[in-house]
């Protein structure tokens, strides 16, 4: 019996462990302008994301690197105007695995309207469809997983290529139960590709990082990701 008791602690110290270990992951994003005129194109907005975790808390975001290039809330091209967002660092997205609770602060174009959320969530809530292909990417043997909309087996909300070596249970834009880090992804709504530029499994993340002054705004309640029972 002493020897069970003892290897089942050895099994929960090493799950404690897996979500304890710190990351910090960098990654260049891709995003596409959608809808415009057949004769007019752009080329997408670069971006740059930032992904952090130190113990159980995770935060993601995105710094706005095409304000270089494009420092107003609007690119004009053949006099179509495209709005585009001018906040530096856009989007953040950031999880609690003790409390099971998420927080967003989304970027507006315009307006003054409340721009922070919370909800809790399970981590079973979403389901990664894992797929039979494989490839070396970043210098990491890598597979590719699917996720769907919930409720829906066809309409696709994005794809990654993971490596399961690392462990990122909540990934950027708060993806839930991410099966490795990612190290290439499509999300099929924003249109947005992240690709990985590097990652560290052993920088020492300040706690300050995880709580922005923007946090210190208040906060309106979504819906839970719960599954019903």
């Amino acid at each position: 019996m002493a020897k069970k008791i003892s290897l089942v602690t050895l099994l929960l110290l090493l799950f404690s462990l897996s979500y304890s270990q710190n990351l910090t992951a960098t990654y260049s994003i891709k995003r596409e302008i959608t809808g415009l005129p057949e004769d007019i194109s752009v080329e997408p907005l670069n971006l740059t994301g930032l992904y952090y975790k130190k113990g159980n808390r995770i935060i993601s975001y995105q710094k706005a690197d095409y304000l270089k290039t494009y420092p107003e809330n609007r690119i004009i091209i053949k006099d179509y105007s495209i709005l585009i967002y001018t906040d530096s660092i856009q989007n953040y997205y950031a999880a609690d695995l003790d409390s099971l609770v998420m927080r967003y602060r989304y970027s507006q174009m315009t307006g003054e309207n409340q721009k922070n959320y919370f909800r809790h969530f399970e981590m079973n809530f979403r389901k990664w469809e894992i797929t039979n292909d494989s490839a070396y990417m970043s210098g990491l043997p890598c597979k590719k997983a699917i996720l769907y909309y919930f409720g829906s087996n066809k309409t696709k909300y994005c794809e990654i290529w993971f490596y399961d070596g690392i462990e990122m249970p909540i990934g950027v834009l708060n993806l839930i139960n991410v099966p490795g880090l990612i190290v290439k992804a499509y999300f099929y709504g924003t249109h947005e590709t992240y690709d990985l530029i590097d990652y560290n499994t052993e920088a020492d993340i300040p706690g300050a990082v995880f709580w922005p002054k923007e946090f210190n705004e208040p906060f309106k309640k979504e819906p839970d990701l719960k599954l019903k029972r």
